[in-house]
């Protein structure tokens, strides 16, 4: 049997908390996994990782958060030294998967080892629904973010935003009700700084993403410095972006400002007038900070989800990047700075809908699930009497 102590430094005897999850497209991960603190064990999948502060269960006294990564540590190990990872997160180790062993088999170990009372599953895997049953069947609470596959219909609970793909799936096999609705959004900053009100010149935001696959960032620079008014702009480069791409955003518009990878993004983007943004996680801390985005959507699950924002009245989508045209994105820029009554709308709708308190609702439901479980199976004292 795979032992999952041999990949790792240090064993994780006090581990009542295991999370799985990747990062897919900016998503839901940096949210989920995190979203618990406590004492987590964060699986990443992927090519990218990333962590999200964990503070609700930390401050209910669960502990710390560890990471599990199925890749070589040397891949993540300089961010991991620089502290780049952990964005106020307590991380104290990480454990790698072996090679040849199965994910479900992998869990198990690690839950027979460490006992945890929750798996909290954000991945996009091939992990079946009879691998959540046998997750389940070691008396574990097993909980799916965001997850549309039929892992769902197994779990003990499930939490999404309300956009129209979750309405769209049969729940009728589903062991519980899932719970969708904006209030269950684990933001991966759930304290996002307030917004800034610039008096003077509007200040408008660029982000396309860590990576920006489509190489909008530069269009969208040209388009903006097509606008024929005084404007402050912030571009933020992603930390996968090439140099030469970086290099040729300055060079169109050196009046610009320019940032790679900020630490301070949430800083950044409360002092936003109007975002520029492909749809994302960007989108919902946009939202939540009060912030009038404009979406550029990369495919077509993006377009349905930002449809949810445009009918809640947070933004306004361009839908998608393959049919944009650069008037578009200038047009729009120019349609919300023109419209204050129609800012200020938007502002109020997604500070209403995103309030920053998801990751703590799903922390205390999280609770009483649990809480719930072991009374159910705690024999009262008058019972044991009567059978003794």
């Amino acid at each position: 049997m795979f032992n999952p102590r041999q990949t790792s430094g240090q064993g994780f005897p006090d581990a009542r908390w295991i999370g799985l999850g990747n990062e897919a497209g900016d998503q839901l991960f940096s949210r989920g996994l995190c979203l618990l603190g406590g004492i987590i064990f964060q699986v990443f999948h992927e090519s990218e990782d990333r962590v999200a502060p964990a503070e609700p269960l930390d401050q209910a006294g669960f502990g710390k958060v560890h990471e599990i990564l199925t890749r070589p540590p040397e891949t993540i190990a300089g961010r991991a030294k620089t502290g780049d990872m952990s964005m106020g997160a307590d991380i104290v180790d990480y454990l790698v998967k072996g090679a040849g062993v199965t994910e479900i088999d992998w869990m198990l170990d690690l839950g027979q080892m460490h006992q945890p009372k929750a798996w909290l599953l954000d991945v996009r895997t091939g992990l079946t629904p009879h691998s959540v049953l046998r997750l389940r069947a070691t008396n574990t609470l097993v909980v799916a973010l965001d997850d549309g596959t039929a892992r769902r219909l197994m779990a003990d609970a499930s939490f999404y935003p309300p956009v129209p793909q979750v309405f769209g799936l049969d729940w009728s096999l589903a062991e519980r009700e899932p719970n969708v609705g904006w209030e269950w959004v684990a933001l991966g900053q759930d304290n996002l700084p307030p917004r800034t009100q610039n008096a003077g010149t509007p200040h408008i935001l660029v982000s396309m993403g860590g990576s920006d696959p489509h190489g909008l960032t530069l269009p969208a620079v040209k388009a903006l410095a097509s606008i024929r008014r005084n404007v402050n702009v912030t571009v933020v480069v992603g930390p996968s972006v090439s140099d030469d791409a970086e290099a040729a955003v300055r060079r169109e518009a050196p009046g610009f400002t320019v940032v790679r990878n900020p630490e301070n993004l949430g800083d950044i983007m409360a002092t936003a007038d109007v975002a520029l943004v492909t749809f994302g996680v960007t989108a919902y801390e946009l939202a939540a900070i009060g912030v009038p985005a404009i979406y550029i959507c990369l495919n077509e699950d993006h377009a349905e989800s930002a449809s949810a924002f445009v009918r809640a009245g947070m933004g306004v989508s361009l839908g998608l990047a393959a049919s944009l045209e650069s008037h578009h994105m200038s047009d729009s820029v120019v349609d919300l700075l023109d419209d204050p009554d129609l800012c200020r709308s938007m502002s109020a709708a997604g500070r209403m809908n995103l309030d920053g308190r998801g990751a703590t609702r799903i922390a205390a439901a999280l609770t009483r699930l649990i809480q719930e479980r072991a009374e159910a199976l705690t024999t009262p004292t008058t019972l044991r009497a009567a059978v003794a």
